[in-house]
């Protein structure tokens, strides 16, 4: 990964993580609109897959190290995964707000 790649993708996150904590405080404070709402969901999804990279990454850019076993990191991801499909299955049986 070259640095500019690198530099989009920084850039990226952080106005994810941005957005969602905007979005966070709507929902904790109970003035998150449906849309907005719909938005969370999304954005929780596209963050989850960037840690799913960031996991499958991290020993490569931590020097090479081995600080986390490959197999551990393939079950975390593959973990986050069906917990991200279980959510979509189950986001249609929930009340938007009550």
């Amino acid at each position: 990964m070259n640095n500019e790649t690198s530099s989009v993708k920084t850039l990226i996150f952080e106005a994810h993580v941005r957005r969602l904590k905007e979005l966070l405080s709507k929902l904790v404070d109970k003035t998150i609109a449906e849309t907005e709402f719909m938005e969370l969901i999304s954005l929780t999804d596209e963050i989850q897959k960037m840690m799913e990279n960031i996991f499958k990454e991290m020993n490569t850019f931590l020097l090479k190290s081995n600080l986390v076993p490959k197999e551990e990191i393939d079950e975390v991801i593959a973990l986050m995964q069906k917990a991200r499909e279980e959510t979509k299955k189950n986001l249609k049986d929930l009340p938007f707000w009550e």
